[in-house]
């Protein structure tokens, strides 16, 4: 998983406790929960892109929007 901000730069990820990335298998239909947190400056979140890319051969999924500030 991936975030680029407005300016189509790199967002670093961090761990922190409120992070909990995927780990582990999932069968086709599951679900699952993750959150991972990315440092974006102010300025460049409108709009950011993630993009979740899980294998080679999978499709890439993408999606784009505004976040807010905290």
């Amino acid at each position: 998983m991936t975030l680029t901000d407005s300016a189509g730069n790199p967002a670093p990820s961090i761990r922190d406790s409120s992070a909990a990335p995927f780990a582990g298998m999932m069968v086709e239909g599951g679900k699952a929960q993750v959150t991972y947190v990315f440092v974006v400056p102010d300025d460049g979140r409108n709009p950011v892109t993630i993009t979740i890319a899980y294998s080679a051969s999978s499709p890439t999924l993408a999606f784009a929007g505004e976040i807010a500030g905290s």
